[in-house]
């Protein structure tokens, strides 16, 4: 991923949270640092948002982001279900 970013520099961004974080606001993506994040990026028109992770977390992400004015076709979701036993 890091590789990316440096070769596409101009276009790929990547918002690193780590849970370990010294600034408890930053350990994990919450709709606070959500906010913030897409405070940073005023336009949205070329942008795409790709997610995964347990349900409540990407719903959370959806809100906001549609919230703000993403187009719904600009935003990618990786969906597990891990409801049916194996």
């Amino acid at each position: 991923l890091t590789t990316l970013q440096q070769q596409h520099a101009t276009r790929l961004h990547i918002e690193w949270l780590y849970s370990n974080a010294q600034n408890l606001l930053r350990a994990r993506l919450s709709t606070y640092v959500l906010l913030d994040i897409v405070q940073q990026q005023p336009d949205w028109s070329n942008s795409w948002v790709y997610m995964c992770g347990p349900y409540d977390y990407m719903q959370m992400i959806e809100i906001t982001l549609l919230g703000k004015g993403l187009p719904t076709t600009q935003l990618k979701k990786e969906v597990f279900d891990i409801t049916t036993p194996i």
